[in-house]
């Protein structure tokens, strides 16, 4: 039988490779540790691991090292809610809230009349006053008041220093800026400055009969301010209120007239008193612009 050149290679090159495999599982044979010796060696593993973890534990700053190591190594966890049942509630059972649907700026407006002027006529013929306004209120407690009034007084007798009989006829128009305090649901006091203008004619007369031409005068003063005022029928805009003020003429006023030298100014009184006192009773009806609260 005759074998080609190749065919000698090839069986060759199989036996190589048989031997060179037998040779290497005996070499893995040969460095596998022994049952006896694998024992052995966790043997010894337990009794130096208690050492190690002594040891490890003594040490403060391996133990920092250990722990910062775990931190970075741990994902960050959101903490529950300690109640849950506390947190379903304030999520889906609806809570009561008293609020007002909308605060404008102008929340009230009233309109009054000076009662106590009205009764002058039924104690005196000499003199009548006829007044009222219109007060605003606002937020923040603050308060706008305009006041209107006409005033006849003719005095029956030659008062001070006159040589004459006169009569004072005109209307004045008052202004004031007040500020509510002590305010309640029923009732409030407020503080306030205030100027008034008066526009009046003077008539003198001598024996009853016209003397001089009628003369027009005009004055104007401030005043300080001190009221209150309550509600007189419970859930109703009527109201009663007593209002005070201190007033002072400014300029210097003269009469020109030498017979004539006191006089009375309509909404002051007389010419000679450079200070002045007022007291004003009055009735008022109030309109609110507030909207009523609701509960959501």
């Amino acid at each position: 039988m005759r074998y080609t050149k190749k065919t000698i290679n090839f069986f060759v090159f199989i036996i190589t490779i048989f031997l060179g495999s037998k040779k290497t599982w005996a070499n893995i044979e040969s460095e596998a540790p022994t049952k006896d010796a694998t024992n052995e060696t966790l043997t010894q593993d337990k009794k130096e691991l208690p050492s190690l973890v002594k040891e490890k534990t003594n040490d403060p700053l391996a133990l920092e090292e250990e722990n910062a190591a775990k931190a970075k190594e741990l994902p960050l966890v959101k903490i529950a809610h300690k109640d849950i049942l506390d947190l379903l509630y304030s999520l889906f059972v609806p809570k009561a809230h008293d609020i007002p649907i909308y605060m404008p700026m102008l929340q009230h407006a009233a309109i009054k009349i000076n009662w106590f002027g009205l009764t002058r006529r039924f104690w005196t013929k000499e003199q009548r006053t006829y007044e009222g306004g219109i007060d605003l209120y606002f937020r923040h407690n603050v308060q706008l008041a305009i006041d209107l009034g006409y005033e006849y007084y003719k005095p029956k007798h030659i008062l001070h220093n006159n040589k004459l009989l006169y009569q004072s006829t005109g209307k004045y128009v008052s202004g004031s800026l007040r500020y509510a305090i002590l305010t309640q649901n029923f009732a409030h006091a407020y503080v306030g400055i205030g100027y008034t203008q008066s526009r009046f004619d003077i008539t003198t007369f001598h024996n009853n009969v016209i003397s001089d031409a009628v003369k027009t005068f005009t004055h104007h003063w401030f005043k300080l301010i001190l009221g209150s005022e309550a509600r007189l029928i419970p859930n109703s805009g009527l109201y009663g209120g007593t209002q005070f003020g201190v007033m002072r003429l400014i300029g210097d006023v003269k009469s020109t007239n030498p017979k004539l030298q006191s006089y009375s100014i309509p909404g002051y009184g007389n010419v000679m008193n450079k200070i002045n006192f007022e007291l004003i009773m009055y009735l008022k009806w109030s309109v609110s612009f507030l909207e009523k609260k609701i509960t959501i």
